[in-house]
């Protein structure tokens, strides 16, 4: 059984967009946190596995784990915390994945978490220095990912339970609310200044490569060149995931260029009009033809 599991996942792993990847590496995390946490706990084992994960606060703590700036951004203790920033991640990272391309969703998640962890090192070495605290969660991540959403599509259409269809600038908007609010005071003040620093973060991002410059580029090469090592050792090969259409950042309005591709003017134009689809309505709103024109034009080489 177990090897039955590990190769369902390991499937899932190779064959899904990197939101999918996201997803698995978070819960098999969670997963495994929760368990070490119900048999070590009471023997005194898990804390110190746990302080060597999540971020602490204190400058001169993180100053001898300066991992966990990256480890912490894949760990969740509580269940709805992780159910929380799941949801979270598979729909911000849809629209992303779809509008902008799979290849900047990793690194969008890694730089809004980064930011997440200065924003959070600032208020625990400014706000309430002297006092241990640590952060842990994709959280930050999770919010540059809903901004550079809420950037690029704001009229992005979501049904939400027991309200409806909610256009996307103001669910993003709510979480900036919230996230205000909660930097008044309480408990997860910290968290929410780091979800402060993540939201800023993909705002950045994004109007980045309103102007042409995309951020995002130089961890999107390096991890494509990781694959692409990777795919062609015989004993280990790896599937490169299956992406929407790529949409480069000097056209951020995601306007298709056809002049360098020798494209026709009648494929640009339909391909524009389903961007715009995308962009106003949703992916969901697109007829299976539209979609089957999508699916084709990403195989082409733009």
């Amino acid at each position: 059984m177990i090897d039955s599991i590990r190769n369902d996942l390991r499937q899932v792993f190779n064959s899904g967009n990197m939101v999918t990847r996201l997803l698995v590496i978070n819960i098999i995390v969670f997963v495994i946190l929760i368990l070490l946490k119900a048999f070590l706990q009471n023997l005194g084992y898990f804390q110190p596995i746990f302080d060597n994960l999540a971020m602490p606060g204190p400058l001169g703590k993180l100053m001898y784990k300066p991992w966990t700036i990256f480890t912490h951004m894949f760990m969740h203790i509580g269940f709805w915390h992780v159910v929380w920033n799941m949801v979270g991640l598979h729909l911000f990272g849809r629209i992303v994945g779809d509008l902008l391309g799979d290849q900047r969703i990793l690194p969008i998640y890694l730089w809004g978490g980064l930011a997440g962890a200065v924003a959070f090192g600032l208020y625990a070495n400014l706000a309430i220095p002297g006092i241990d605290s640590t952060a842990h969660g994709a959280s930050a991540a999770v919010c540059a990912l809903a901004a550079v959403a809420g950037v690029v599509a704001p009229d992005y259409g979501i049904r939400l339970l027991l309200i409806g269809d909610v256009k996307l600038k103001y669910i993003v908007l709510a979480f900036l609310v919230f996230d205000l609010v909660g930097t008044q005071g309480g408990v997860n003040s910290g968290g929410h200044f780091a979800h402060l620093g993540g939201m800023l973060m993909g705002a950045i991002i994004a109007y980045q490569l309103r102007s042409g410059n995309d951020l995002t580029s130089g961890l999107s090469h390096f991890i494509q060149n990781l694959r692409s090592s990777k795919k062609r050792q015989p004993s280990k090969p790896m599937s490169r995931s299956k992406m929407k259409v790529e949409y480069k950042a000097p056209a951020f309005s995601m306007r298709h260029n056809a002049e360098s591709r020798n494209e026709t003017p009648e494929f640009e134009t339909e391909l524009n009009r389903i961007l715009d689809k995308i962009k106003n309505q949703g992916y969901n709103k697109l007829s299976n033809d539209e979609k089957e024109f999508l699916n084709k034009a990403s195989k082409r080489d733009i």
